[in-house]
């Protein structure tokens, strides 16, 4: 219990010292002085429009203005280096000064700034030098190599592109041992990320680290959506899926609702395993050849015809015309097939045509090339899609149909929930503007009786546990993590208009008869939604585009909270979908709480990455703790007149200029004309050393006339401190106490701006 205290205390303190340094920093390294003089208009311009904001708004603010000074900063020192821009410091503009000013003016503002930006920092050190953490980190190298070495041999295969028996021999039980290790790994990785009850506890030192692998996966799917397509866990499912059954000759048709990713997912299996994007055909009743395959055109130089392929052809032969002598194309693509459920015999005729061809053989009068293939997408057949049809019992048993759904949405798999919080995550990776409560969900603080505690191996007593609200329209719940379960509802409601379930869902809503009120007591109709549902797209927007309502010229759009944003959203698309949805869309909103008053939330604080990871319900919650009552033993008093011997050793050591000296080696603490008791720790003996391969242990540092040093020890009359060069250790120094000290505060504050840059640069990739 002694060293668990000892490290809330370091780290307490190194919390402290963080926070004092990142104000330094702002103030001597980004504004230059701490009485900087600016344009004193605009200053009260700024001061005005601040004036409104709470403490947490401005200290997000602060933290963007910061983020894009370093990055700016870091952006032309890389240009020096290339030999670009005039070789002159960077220099921030007198705006963003100004800004960075006026917000530092607030005593409240500079707290949670400075509080929060170290408390993240000391977070994302622990992580990083946790054994979890550490595991973590390898298994994500190790299945990033592996990853793209299969992805290149499955790639390979499919396209054909390796000649000979025995190198396909080979390469197949490659990327079958390739496939088993990354499955493994995947695993280690999974259980890790869920930092598994049967091998860890779930106290507060391991489910902090299982925060931060959550806040890296929200922050990958912030990456991804970029891209437009974000791969959840029910993503990844239906790609693997996709390309098994493409690697097992048959065709997929990915059935499933509007707006749940169907294309998506079409051109992500294209991608890996051709590495082209698809070719796309939109399917009609009346699609045949002349769609598919080739139709005349007219060559504007020339006036003469031609045949124009289509995509089907250009996918198998790699020809865009018959004019054309060598294919654009040298690999077999996929042709995409969007809503194949309306084709009809015209277009089967054709496609049983090209089933039946392999690679080489003539396909209209080219050649088919390895890897031709096709996947279909269509809306599933039933009432509200009665122009589409099920696939042709002649191509069942060339088909593999894989059903799309919505993503999920429990608090055993939050997807759409985590898929939010991606979208508002900003280039920063940070989350501003919006408070903890208005997206956590909530908890309950279940306690222990007396024959349910029981004790840790350290000696603590685990005494009360947090239980997540079953109900997830419960009011305590954040806005984010109602509105996910509400956008859930929404969509099952919406694919029960089409296919009425056989079963009724236990998370099935019910409504009166006057589609006005959600019923949980078992009477009214089941909930069905005619026409209208929510994508994921449009989630997204409502979540991105809350970071730019104020620079909107719409009044409505001045909004304060995250919450009045979500409620105002919601108001817009009710008067968007039809009239027959409509009362019931809005019971399902007023179910979920989504139009009532906001909450208050202005006494709220910034968000760390490692909050934002426990927003998650996959992270444990940490367990309610008790440590044992440590026993203090006072000291033996000395005897009257008695005094303590003090003991130390001497060793002999080189100073710079080739004599000896001999000093008290170890830690100890001198007085100087600024300090007393100034405490210096002593370079160990198997501490780090430039290329020795030791870890750093904690040694006093410091930096004289640019050169940077260690402390060694005392001369050995206690006058003087020694230095060690940090390059050359057997190289030595010594020092007044005065030229240490200031030698530690340069050295803290050179630490500093490094520590800063890196971690900004953290946060921004």
């Amino acid at each position: 219990m002694l060293k668990e205290r000892f490290q809330n205390n370091e780290s307490s303190a190194e919390t402290e010292k963080r926070a004092s340094g990142i104000l330094r920093y702002v103030e001597k390294t980004i504004l230059g002085s701490e009485n900087l003089q600016t344009d004193r208009e605009l200053e009260e311009e700024i001061r005005a429009d601040y004036h409104s904001r709470t403490p947490r708004e401005k200290a997000d603010i602060l933290y963007e203005k910061v983020m894009a000074y370093v990055t700016d900063k870091k952006t032309h020192a890389a240009e020096l280096r290339k030999g670009k821009g005039e070789n002159q410091p960077f220099v921030l503009s007198d705006d963003l000064k100004a800004e960075i000013k006026v917000l530092l003016e607030d005593q409240s503002t500079r707290d949670l700034f400075s509080k929060t930006y170290a408390q993240a920092r000391v977070d994302a050190k622990s992580y990083r030098l946790s054994d979890l953490g550490q595991t973590w980190n390898h298994l994500n190298e190790q299945i990033e190599k592996l990853e793209n070495e299969f992805q290149q041999t499955e790639q390979a295969l499919f396209l054909k592109t390796i000649e000979g028996k025995s190198n396909v021999s080979s390469a197949r039980s490659k990327a079958e041992r390739l496939a088993k290790r990354l499955l493994t790994l995947k695993g280690q990785r999974e259980d890790l990320k869920m930092v598994n009850l049967e091998n860890v506890f779930h106290t507060p030192e391991n489910t902090d680290v299982a925060a931060m692998f959550q806040f890296e996966t929200v922050t990958e799917y912030a990456d991804q959506l970029k891209n437009g397509f974000v791969w959840l866990p029910s993503r990844e499912r239906i790609h693997t899926d996709t390309v098994a059954a493409l690697q097992n000759g048959r065709w997929p048709v990915l059935v499933g609702e509007a707006g749940t990713g169907k294309s998506d997912q079409a051109d992500a299996a294209a991608l890996e395993l051709t590495g082209s994007l698809p070719t796309e055909v939109e399917c009609e009743a009346t699609t045949g050849e002349k769609q598919l395959v080739m139709d005349v055109a007219i060559d504007s130089q020339t006036g003469g015809s031609y045949q124009e392929y289509g995509p089907l052809m250009k996918a198998f032969t790699g020809f865009d015309d018959s004019r054309q002598t060598k294919p654009s194309s040298s690999k077999g693509r996929i042709a995409r097939f969007d809503e194949s459920g309306r084709l009809g015999s015209k277009a089967y005729s054709v496609i049983k045509k090209a089933r039946q061809k392999g690679s080489g053989d003539d396909f209209y009068g080219r050649p088919v090339l390895p890897g031709a293939a096709a996947i279909w997408t269509t809306n599933p057949t039933g009432t509200r899609y009665p122009d589409r049809h099920p696939v042709d019992p002649a191509m069942r048993r060339e088909i593999a149909e894989i059903y799309v759904d919505y993503p999920e949405q429990s608090a055993e798999n939050p997807e759409q929930y985590e898929f939010m919080l991606g979208a508002l995550l900003d280039e920063n990776r940070h989350i501003p503007g919006v408070a903890e409560t208005e997206l956590a969900p909530a908890y309950t603080k279940q306690e222990f009786a007396e024959d349910q505690k029981y004790k840790l191996p350290d000696g603590r007593t685990v005494v009360a546990k947090d239980v997540l609200i079953e109900d997830a329209s419960d009011k305590k719940h954040g806005t984010l993590w109602r509105l996910a379960n509400a956008v859930k509802a929404l969509q099952n409601s919406f694919i029960y208009g089409n296919h009425f379930p056989e079963k009724i869902p236990s998370d099935a809503l019910f409504i009166d008869d006057d589609n006005s009120e959600i019923k949980t007591d078992g009477t009214g109709s089941l909930l069905i939604l005619s026409t209208s549902t929510i994508t994921l797209g449009e989630v997204k927007s409502w979540m991105q585009g809350f970071r730019d309502r104020l620079q909107k010229q719409n009044e409505a759009f001045q909004v304060e909270t995250f919450s009045e944003w979500i409620k105002l959203k919601i108001d817009i698309y009710l008067k968007q979908v039809d009239q027959a949805d409509r009362a019931k869309i809005k019971a399902i909103f007023e179910h979920f709480h989504l139009l009532d008053a906001p909450p208050d939330v202005e006494r709220e604080k910034p968000l760390t990455p490692k909050q934002i990871g426990y927003l998650s319900p996959r992270v444990p919650r940490p367990l309610h703790v008790e440590a044992p009552v440590a026993e203090v033993k006072p000291p033996d008093e000395p005897k009257e007149g008695e005094k303590k011997p003090e003991l130390y050793t001497t060793v002999e050591v080189a100073l710079e200029d080739g004599s000896n000296i001999r000093i008290r080696k170890g830690d100890t603490a001198f007085d100087t004309k600024v300090t007393k008791g100034l405490g210096v720790v002593a370079r160990k003996a198997n501490s780090f050393v430039p290329g020795s391969g030791h870890a750093p242990s904690k040694q006093t540092r410091f930096l004289v006339n640019g050169r940077e040093y260690v402390f060694s020890g005392m001369l050995e009359d206690g006058s003087k401190p020694v230095g060690s060069l940090f390059e050359e250790p057997d190289l030595h120094t010594i020092f007044t106490p005065e030229e240490v000290e200031q030698g530690i505060i340069q050295y803290s504050f050179q630490k500093l701006e490094k520590d800063v840059e890196a971690f900004c640069t953290m946060t921004s990739t």
